[in-house]
């Protein structure tokens, strides 16, 4: 036999051996994820101490020399919903801001060379710490809720020639590190007053899952994944589902619930794997999240992750978030 014809049935061998092993080895459809952009909800208070108030007063105590930084507060400070008025007697509650005293960390001497005519300046910069007691008191003056704002500011006095005057400059000017210290602690405290009274507008950004199928068919599975898409985008813009939703929800729900039901965790060649069981369940999470059902949410988050714990990069981000709106909702 020409070894010509010998080398070709030899390399045709070769070629089926490794289509014949390619086709043993394959395993089922990757999960495949899309980006949706990102997600509106809005997140529940912790606490409902206040649903029936309208107006508050507020009390201000600093350390000496203090007066600006009231007035600080008094501009910085926001507080949603509610109204400000000076009779405490009318007030359905008071907001208690007192001023710890501060703390300056060790300045150290700094250089700056090549100014005018080639002379070095001098400027003296540290640290300055801060602690506002912040408090809520009901009309009785019985305190409801208590937070301590903590920081720290970088100082940096101003320059001079003459380290004498660098250092004067330094202690003069440590009004306006406190100054600052304040305007930091007002926007602690209006986050943490927003998120402890008041339902906050928040965005997540967001990946759903599918499976491109190609070794197998999974039907349903694009109308289930379909649907999921309607309610993204229908929910993103209103909290409420209507009837519609809730049978859009419905429908996701009990096709991905028979779906991973025929999970294999052993099988890697599987119809369902148990990355596609995760995927099922992540869905099923974003479905009951975006209905704004978030116990039932967060158990299907925590099924996707005993699964699959690479389902979705994101996974512990929105176990948190849905917890936390569970729980928030719990105590209401």
């Amino acid at each position: 036999m020409p070894k010509q014809v010998i080398r070709m049935s030899f390399t045709k061998r070769i070629i089926f051996s490794f289509f014949f092993l390619c086709s043993t080895i394959t395993y089922a459809q990757k999960v495949k994820k899309e980006g949706l952009g990102y997600f509106n909800y809005k997140q529940p208070r912790a606490s409902t101490l206040l649903d029936s108030a309208q107006v508050y007063t507020l009390h201000i105590s600093t350390q000496e020399g203090g007066s600006f930084r009231k007035d600080i507060f008094l501009e910085e400070l926001k507080v949603p919903v509610f109204s400000l008025i000076e009779d405490r007697n009318r007030a359905d509650f008071m907001l208690s801001i007192e001023e710890l005293p501060f703390k300056f960390e060790k300045e150290k001497k700094k250089s700056i060379s090549g100014g005018e005519n080639g002379a070095t300046s001098y400027f003296y910069a540290g640290t300055i710490n801060y602690h506002y007691l912040f408090k809520v008191l009901n009309p009785d003056g019985e305190e409801v809720f208590r937070k301590i704002a903590r920081g720290s500011v970088k100082t940096s006095g101003r320059s001079s020639t003459s380290l004498t005057d660098a250092h004067r400059n330094y202690v003069k000017d440590k009004n306006k590190f406190k100054e600052n210290c304040a305007k930091k602690a007002s926007e602690s405290f209006t986050k943490i007053f927003a998120d402890q009274f008041t339902d906050l507008d928040k965005t997540v950004h967001l990946r759903a899952t599918y499976i491109k199928e190609k070794k197998f068919k999974y039907a349903g599975y694009n109308k289930a994944y379909s649907d999921l898409l309607e309610l993204y985008e229908s929910l993103n813009m209103s909290t409420t589902p209507t009837e519609k939703e809730h049978i859009l929800k419905d429908n996701c729900i009990s096709f991905w619930t028979e779906f991973s039901k025929e999970v294999e965790p052993e099988n890697k060649k599987a119809r369902v794997t148990i990355e596609c069981a995760g995927a099922a369940h992540y869905n099923m999470g974003l479905v009951h999240f975006f209905c704004g059902e978030f116990a039932l949410a967060t158990s299907q988050f925590e099924i996707a992750l005993s699964y699959d714990k690479t389902v979705v990069a994101g996974i512990m981000n929105w176990i948190y978030i849905s917890k936390t709106c569970s729980e928030r909702l719990a105590n209401h």
